[in-house]
């Protein structure tokens, strides 16, 4: 009966038969106790009332005589009232229990007239008693009444008293009943716990017996018997484990025979792969070599780069201060041409520091090493910076330039100034190459149109500020859109031949804009002028694209000025002039540190043409015994790339001496990698200036330190 039936239909079946052996147990004592409470109110309906007609007919027929006996002693006839009363209530008990008294057998009229004849002859006696008669007198009368008094006290227990037989064996049945219900109960409980010990008894052994047998199968199969099948005996949860386990064995000889079957084809396979390895051994060797080639090639390159910025620079920074001294033509002994000649020469060795600049950029962004410094600056200062910076180049071009404003901009936002100025430097600078007629438009407005022509993956900037810089030049088709970005590429090799550049505007321009947390977009047709949008987040990327390497400022002048276009117009007499301030360097003592003649002699006639006094010093260790020689030092321009003692080693040794401690020291190198500037400043500098040297602002900077 059991074995067919699920593990879980088991369980529930014993449940079942307990909770229906609970109900059995329970019926039959309800059943019973009903019955043994029908005995006893049948017990009750029957006693009951005699006893308790014979307790009050006892208690008022004992109270007479007493109350009798009180009017004999105090002779009141008030007492003899109340022994009527207590013999009238007598006759109204004894009246309402008739019924009660003939179930028992008795006569109650013959009681209630024996009663009646007492009570008159009792009376008689109290009555005389209480009116003076002697005692002696009424003897006769006194035993009459007493012996009429014991006769009637007899025929009053005969007719109240049950009969004791009849009430004590209904008591006993009564007994017997509630005995047989408890034995009855004990009976049924034990029958029930009977049937479910043995039900469980044969669960426990069939389920134990299968746990067994599955156990012993699971642990033959796990020692890798895999031959052993488990016999199921049922279709219960058991012996699905069963079936599932003779399964997995099944299986797994099925596993073995195909490895078994591939066990050839795996060693052929290997000795193969061993064959392979060594070729990949070698390939991997050969691809080692060609990385560290091609590490030492990027050094290399690294290092032309920083060379060729310094061998340039070099050069250039004698042609642009040598021809920015011709074009002051001090002496107003130049003719018209011959400073325009100066002026020309000074504005090509501006382009070509230009483009300098835009290569070394270029190869510090593919390096990664484009350092990156975000702080806060204010909205109006870039605004400020566009309209003076741009308006006379356009007016210069005869083109109107504008710069609109809408009315939600932010007051601040974070990002580089000196970045975000060299792209908008850019876009704008482009924009009034190309544009022959028309007008240059740059608008400042919050969030992105979402136009142009965006980079795959490029993420949607959130809460942006949006520059565009719009022209109406000569456009771009739409198929060159995809690639102007790319270095050195332009959309026409006549246009390269027209308007020069080397193609990396755009370039930097863009890169710059991506590591800023934004994009660079465009919107062009041929003919009908360009749209070129930068999208910039207002709170600044995040510090894994661009950390804060120096604390912020509010001011956008220092990186705005670092990019500013530099040109100057041809000299006039009135140039010659010295400028307010200038006597502020009369009679100034610099002291010149350069292992470059060509540096070192333009740098002195430009100083001298101020009337400064000049020092020289080939290298740093020589810059020390001059200074030790020469106490009329008042600043020291040095060159950080000297030869023997360098400009960082020179500038800590002349720190260390005391009486040098406060000297000024202006550091000098072409920008050649991220963090010179601090560098320089760590060693003890007091300022940095970048090659190839601007002369009116080389003059500013030592203003500042000798005013």
């Amino acid at each position: 009966m059991i074995a067919p039936l699920k593990f879980r239909h088991r369980i529930g079946l014993i449940v079942v038969l307990a909770a229906a052996a609970l109900v059995a147990v329970t019926a039959v004592t309800l059943v019973l106790g009903r019955r043994g409470a029908l005995q006893l109110a049948g017990i009750e309906t029957r006693y009951v009332p005699l006893v308790e007609l014979d307790r009050d007919l006892k208690t008022l027929f004992a109270q007479i005589p007493r109350a009798l006996e009180d009017a004999a002693a105090a002779a009141e006839d008030s007492t003899l009232r109340d022994a009527d009363a207590l013999y009238d209530k007598l006759i109204a008990r004894l009246r309402a229990g008739v019924s009660v008294m003939l179930d028992n057998g008795a006569n109650p009229v013959a009681f209630e007239t024996e009663l009646r004849e007492y009570y008159a002859n009792a009376r008689q006696v109290a009555a005389a008693l209480v009116a003076g008669a002697p005692a002696p007198s009424l003897a006769d009368k006194i035993d009459a009444m007493t012996r009429a008094r014991q006769a009637l006290t007899a025929h009053l227990e005969q007719a109240t008293t049950p009969d004791r037989r009849q009430l004590a064996a209904a008591f006993a049945a009564a007994r017997a009943s509630q005995r047989n219900a408890l034995w009855l109960d004990i009976a049924v409980a034990c029958g029930a716990l009977l049937l479910i010990g043995v039900l469980s008894r044969r669960l426990i052994r069939y389920t134990v017996s299968t746990l067994r047998a599955v156990s012993i199968g699971v642990e033959r199969l796990a020692r890798g018997d895999v031959t052993h099948e488990i016999e199921v005996t049922s279709d219960d949860e058991l012996g699905e484990l069963a079936r599932e386990a003779n399964q997995t064995a099944a299986r797994l000889r099925e596993y073995r025979e195909q490895a078994q079957h591939h066990a050839a084809e795996l060693r052929d396979a290997y000795a193969t792969l061993e064959s392979r390895n060594a070729t990949l051994v070698a390939a991997q060797l050969l691809l080692e070599e060609r990385a560290e080639e091609l590490a030492r090639a990027s050094r290399y390159k690294s290092e032309f780069l920083a060379n060729m910025s310094h061998e340039l620079r070099t050069p250039l920074n004698s042609i642009m201060i040598l021809s920015a001294v011709l074009a002051e033509n001090r002496d107003l002994n130049m003719t018209a041409k011959q400073l325009e000649f100066a002026t020309l020469i000074n504005r090509s060795g501006d382009e070509l520091l230009a483009l300098i600049n835009e290569v070394l950029d270029l190869s510090k962004i593919e390096a990664g090493k484009q350092v990156m410094v975000i702080e806060p600056m204010l909205v109006a200062d870039l605004v400020d910076y566009l309209r003076r910076m741009f308006q006379p180049l356009a007016m210069q071009k005869n083109l109107a330039f504008e710069v609109e404003t809408s009315g939600d901009l932010p007051v601040r936002i974070r990002t580089d100034k000196a970045r975000l100025a060299q792209i908008v430097k850019n876009l704008i600078a482009n924009a009034l190459k190309f544009t022959e007629r028309g007008r240059v438009a740059v608008r400042v407005a919050r969030g992105g149109r979402g136009g142009g022509e965006r980079r795959a993956g490029a993420p949607i900037v959130e809460d942006p500020i949006e520059i565009a810089v719009s022209d109406t030049g000569i456009g771009i088709a739409a198929e060159q859109h995809s690639w102007i970005f790319e270095a050195f590429a332009q959309a026409d090799v006549g246009i390269s031949r027209k308007f020069g550049g080397t193609g990396l505007g755009l370039t930097i321009a863009k890169e710059l804009a991506i590591r800023l947390g934004g994009d660079l977009t465009v919107e062009s047709a041929l003919g009908a002028g360009s749209t070129f949008s930068v999208v910039l987040p207002i709170a600044g990327p995040a510090v894994s694209e661009a950390p804060v390497v120096r604390a912020p400022s509010t001011s956008l002048a220092p990186p705005l000025a670092d990019v500013r276009p530099r040109h100057r117009e041809t000299a006039s007499p009135s140039t010659a002039r010295a400028e307010p301030g200038e006597a502020k360097l009369d009679g100034k003592t610099v002291m010149i540190v350069d292992d470059d003649m060509r540096n070192v002699y333009s740098l002195s006639n430009a100083l001298r043409g101020k009337r400064l006094e000049v020092i020289t010093a080939a290298d740093g260790q020589e810059a020390l015994d001059e200074l030790g020689r020469n106490e009329r030092v008042d600043l020291v321009l040095i060159d950080v790339m000297v030869a023997r003692v360098d400009g960082y080693e020179a500038t800590r040794q002349i720190r260390a001496i005391e009486r040098f401690r406060d000297l000024p020291i202006i550091a000098l190198s072409a920008p050649t990698m991220p963090g010179l500037r601090e560098r320089c400043l760590a060693a003890g500098a007091s300022d940095y200036l970048a090659k190839p040297v601007d002369v009116a602002h080389l003059l500013g900077v030592l203003r500042s330190w000798l005013g």
